[in-house]
């Protein structure tokens, strides 16, 4: 039986598969409570060595634990653009550790360290992938999915704004500009404290649904073509939910990164 199916399914008897089975008898009723809640938990993860995911309900271990940034990704549920169905969209934006085993690629090392923004310091396992380009994403995504069989795509437009946006204002942490604001939720140039270079994703407050960077640290591309949120090496107004920046699809960009949705 197919995600699909099941969702409409449990829509009509799912107090009574919890109970009796729908009929099918215990197991089958265990089974149809695993898979409803394989699409309604919080949180989904997927370990990118394996291809397999994991339901969530919630991950107070996120912070602390490394594999979250290294050979598993965390994703969240939230609500699309039009209310009606669910998401996962990525905790943090792809790492370079995550790039590596997704896409079995380095792109960061081809930019001499002269010119890659931030220098060695932007070269390390829990930084952000960088240096990507919109085809480069597409194809490692494509093989990705030929290999564990995994829903794992780009997030649409919509689905960005609807997980980037505050309640109001203009950043995903509402109106403020202030420089104790804007530290708190993004790296900018304004915030960076004068050393160059993306941060550890993760390292600034999460937004209100519990997503991390959305602006700030790297540019994200989008099932459109676009980046999205801007990056540490411009400045806030670049950082707004509505801001886009568009490049040719073969491009490559050392403030480039992506975030990642899921399927399960």
């Amino acid at each position: 039986m197919n995600l699909p199916t099941i969702r409409g399914w449990a829509a009509v008897c799912l107090v009574a598969a919890l109970t009796v089975g729908c009929a099918g008898g215990d197991q089958e009723g265990e089974s149809l409570q695993e898979a409803v809640g394989a699409v309604t938990a919080g949180y989904q993860v997927l370990d990118l060595e394996s291809g397999a995911i994991q339901a969530r309900d919630s991950i107070p271990e996120l912070q602390s634990d490394p594999q979250y940034r290294s050979s598993k990704m965390v994703f969240r549920r939230i609500a699309d653009a039009g209310g009606s169905q669910r998401v996962y969209i990525g905790v943090f934006e792809v790492t370079q550790a995550q790039w590596q085993l997704l896409a079995q690629t380095a792109p960061w090392q081809d930019v001499p360290s002269s010119a890659m923004l931030g220098g060695e310091a932007a070269v390390a396992p829990d930084r952000p992938a960088c240096n990507l380009s919109y085809q480069s994403v597409t194809g490692a995504l494509a093989g990705f999915v030929a290999r564990h069989g995994v829903a794992l795509r780009l997030p649409s437009d919509d689905e960005w704004t609807t997980a980037c946006a505050a309640a109001e204002g203009p950043y995903p942490w509402g109106s403020a500009t202030g420089e104790a604001a804007v530290a708190k939720h993004a790296v900018t140039w304004e915030t960076s404290a004068g050393r160059g270079g993306a941060r550890r994703v993760g390292t600034r407050a999460a937004n209100r649904h519990d997503l991390h960077d959305m602006a700030g640290n790297v540019w994200e591309f989008t099932a459109a073509g676009v980046l999205r949120g801007g990056s540490w090496v411009n400045d806030l107004p670049q950082a707004r939910v509505a801001n886009r920046l568009e490049l040719p699809p073969d491009r490559s960009y050392p403030a480039a990164g992506v975030r990642l949705v899921l399927r399960p």
